[in-house]
């Protein structure tokens, strides 16, 4: 086979020496546009994951590479005038020059042809290389023939908001270090590691304001040096800053629905790029290359075709995960100043756990001395706060104590809202509600919401859906209310909502948004425009008339006041998931031309009067919270700055907390899915307004709880599923920490607590134990190849 590689970055040369290796009969060759010693950039950033896959797979890359390599375990935060470490990271930095240089060495030992200074036109690609059984697409992240075979490879390119620049130092270091500075302009970061003894690479980055105000130019680079020695003059330690075509640049997300077109497939940068705060786009490019060199190897011969798609199984599902926490890290950076009146400790663990990918749990395992002062710091705060001290117990956030109103809660961990589907046809909750919430009640959990409640039998989404509009469902739900209260530490929360355009459907676990199949049994179905859920498939609903919406909001307040005297403790107006007032929220589902249609003060007009009745119906000591969707999932929906319209507006309207989800607005929404996935509305809602919030969405495991907590993201954290079939999760979790409650726990099981408590206790001691055995061999392997 002949393998033809146009860009010669680390991704194809690695790609090149990888498979030459493997079949050194075949033909290899690399062509690249710049000189042999060309390079931009200064250094890259490797994990010690990575060099463990390096060293598998060609040791005398390795071995060269490790003769050139910067080792640090720390990671430095320098914020406000303070130094905060975190050790127990391991990352190595590396020259690009050198790297390329070992790279190119190795290929041409193995019979690769390299070629410089070759100008690739991809129109005249397939003449040029008619011969080549495969031509890879290795060429950058501005790829000329990504774009040139842009209906092959359906690239999406989206240029982000901050600008940033790379430039160098002869300063010295001994740990990655997050400069943060505060300017009259703006927040200015530098992201900075040593690649060599007497280098280190220095990005800067900051919004574009901040850039503007500082009358930073795109390609004066000498202009940008001076301004920046003079803002960093501390950081640099009397050092200059050096220069590599040191442009400014809005970092382009690249991502790539297809891999391969024809026998071109695509690599590295030019196939997606990883925002440089991680650290990940060579490494991306590398890991990639290898899966390439198998696939190709292991197939290549008897189909091309069955060799890119291995590639694409083995290699789309961890870069997109990659990529994903990158655009997350890469959004933190955008609104850092939301994070500015953080103190320094809380600040360097919003840092460190920006991109979700780290927890408090793996921080726990990489240094439990800062995470001992990060808690020490919540304790401290959380005393001033409320009174309570946790300094001696040392619980964890997550079983902290939280007060809405006159509602104390024993922890902030929640049992979100679930449909059950299993109300009898009158809408009166079954001995399943009772077992249901009861026994999840013992869980440990803080607070439990019902599920969507129906003030009225047209609300419901389903003829399983529980209501509150009679007599009898007051008794039910206040016999369940009862037994919570009587046998657990868990507070109670009834969720009321109106199913609007999405009701008159089958049950869940039937055929879910499609309509009763007996088509006597359904209903009208009413919304804030007449548009159907699913055209051709859900009736067209009314658009609601004033008396309509006065119907609806007298049955939500005859609900409210069947709620109290029930006994909940809480209650939610659910105004997300493109219920009926989600959908007067969105304009995707609003095109009314009203007073309660066009501007985000006009769509959440009808939200608020039946919240605001709602309210003054509730005892004014129980709290209320309202669930909204952050994101529609889908372009011309709700906005960031809608949503924070709206969460302002309910707060002046007397809501407590908001209950942050997100989507199910449309059918055809295109959610970005992944762990904790909506937990950046949440943040953005108390970070931006400062109104109390509870996160929800793929928040699987108490570490995530508490990483959410520490890092001001939200208040109080839902989980949904987990619940389902772990409801002890809050117990386990307890044990786990050592958070010791006798009063969350019935007395009936008070024997298996305390066993509980002492086999969480030796699980958590062998795997410190397996830990620290393990973290000292990765790191003494650069370290005994550094020393030959």
């Amino acid at each position: 086979m002949k393998i033809t590689v146009i860009g010669g970055g680390p991704g194809g040369l690695y790609l090149a020496l990888l498979t030459k290796k493997a079949r050194p009969d075949w033909t290899v060759e690399v062509f690249e546009q710049n000189g042999r010693d060309d390079t931009f950039g200064f250094g890259v950033v490797f994990s010690d994951e990575t060099l463990d896959e390096f060293l598998s797979r060609d040791r005398p890359v390795f071995e060269a590479m490790g003769q050139e390599l910067a080792y640090w375990q720390d990671i430095a935060i320098h914020f406000k005038g303070e130094e905060i470490r975190v050790g127990g990271n391991g990352f190595c930095g590396v020259s690009r020059q050198r790297l390329l240089n070992i790279l190119q060495t190795r290929c041409a030992e193995l019979g690769v042809a390299l070629t410089f200074g070759a100008t690739i036109d991809p129109d005249a690609l397939h003449a040029r290389f008619a011969d080549s059984d495969v031509i890879v697409a290795s060429d950058g992240i501005n790829s000329r023939i990504r774009e040139a075979n842009h209906d092959g490879f359906l690239p999406r390119t989206e240029l982000k908001q901050n600008r940033f620049c790379w430039m160098g130092s002869t300063r010295p270091m001994d740990a990655f270090n997050y400069f943060f500075r505060e300017t009259e302009h703006g927040i200015i970061c530098a992201h900075c590691y040593q690649y060599q003894p007497d280098r280190s690479t220095w990005v800067f980055e900051m919004d574009e304001a901040c850039w503007q105000g500082h009358g930073f130019c795109e390609h004066d680079e000498e202009d940008s040096r001076r301004r920046l020695e003079a803002i960093f003059a501390d950081e640099l330690e009397g050092h200059p800053l050096l220069l590599n075509r040191s442009f400014w640049r809005r970092f382009p997300r690249v991502f790539c629905e297809k891999w391969w077109t024809g026998n071109v497939v695509i690599l590295g940068d030019a196939k997606a790029s990883a925002h440089f705060s991680i650290g990940s786009g060579t490494k991306l490019a590398m890991e990639c290359a290898i899966a390439l060199s198998d696939a190709l190897v292991a197939h290549g011969e008897d189909s091309v075709e069955k060799a890119f798609q291995a590639y694409d199984a083995a290699r789309r599902t961890p870069c997109q995960v990659t990529q994903h926490n990158a655009d997350v890290s890469l959004a933190w950076f955008e609104h850092m100043d939301r994070s500015w009146d953080l103190d320094p400790l809380q600040f360097a663990m919003v840092v460190m756990c920006r991109a979700k990918s780290v927890t408090y749990d793996n921080l726990l395992l990489r240094d439990p001395a800062f995470v001992r002062r990060v808690d020490d710091a919540w304790y401290e705060r959380h005393l001033r706060e409320t009174g309570e001290d946790l300094r001696e117990s040392r619980p964890t956030p997550m079983f902290s104590r939280f007060r809405l109103r006159g509602m104390e809660l024993a922890n902030r961990l929640v049992m979100s809202p679930m449909a059950q589907y299993s109300a009898d046809p009158d809408g009166n909750p079954t001995e399943w509600h009772k077992v249901h919430y009861g026994s999840h009640a013992m869980g440990g959990m803080g607070l439990i919401f019902t599920e969507m409640t129906c003030p009225s039998a047209d609300a419901r989404i389903t003829e399983g859906c529980t209501g509150l509009w009679t007599d009898e469902h007051e008794r039910r739900w206040k016999a369940i209310v009862d037994f919570v209260h009587a046998h657990s530490g868990a507070r109670f929360c009834m969720q009321l909502g109106h199913a609007g355009r999405k009701g008159s459907t089958q049950l869940g676990w039937e055929r879910p948004d499609v309509p009763i199949a007996r088509p006597e049994r359904n209903w009208p179905l009413v919304s804030a425009s007449p548009i159907a859920y699913v055209e051709g498939v859900n009736a067209i609903p009314a658009a609601l008339d004033r008396q309509g919406m006065d119907r609806i909001r007298d049955d939500f307040v005859a609900a409210t006041r069947r709620a109290a005297r029930a006994g909940f403790d809480m209650l939610e107006l659910h105004c997300a998931h493109g219920y009926l007032l989600a959908s007067f929220l969105s304009p995707l589902t609003n095109t009314r031309d009203d007073g309660y249609g066009g501007s985000v003060e006009n769509r959440v007009r009808f939200p608020l009067e039946v919240f605001s009745a709602m309210r003054e119906a509730w005892p004014s000591e129980r709290p209320m919270s309202v669930r909204l969707s952050g994101t529609d999932w889908k372009e011309g929906g709700l906005s960031e700055d809608d949503l924070l319209a709206i969460a302002r507006a309910f707060h002046a309207a007397g809501c407590d907390l908001i209950d942050v989800s997100a989507g199910q607005t449309v059918a055809d929404q295109a959610p970005v899915y992944g762990r904790m996935f909506q937990t950046h509305l949440a943040e953005a809602i108390r970070n931006v307004p400062k109104i109390a919030t509870m996160a929800v969405g793929a928040i699987t495991e108490p570490a995530q709880i508490n990483t959410i907590l520490h890092t001001r993201r939200a208040d109080l954290v839902a989980l949904g599923r987990p619940h389902l079939w772990n409801p002890f999760f809050g117990h386990q979790a307890a044990a786990w920490y050592g958070a010791r409650n006798e009063a969350m726990w019935p007395k009936q099981y008070l024997s298996g607590a305390m066993q509980a408590f002492r086999e969480q206790e030796k699980s958590r001691e062998r795997l410190l134990e397996l830990q620290t055995k393990a973290a000292p061999g990765r790191h003494n392997l650069v370290e005994q190849t550094q020393a030959g």
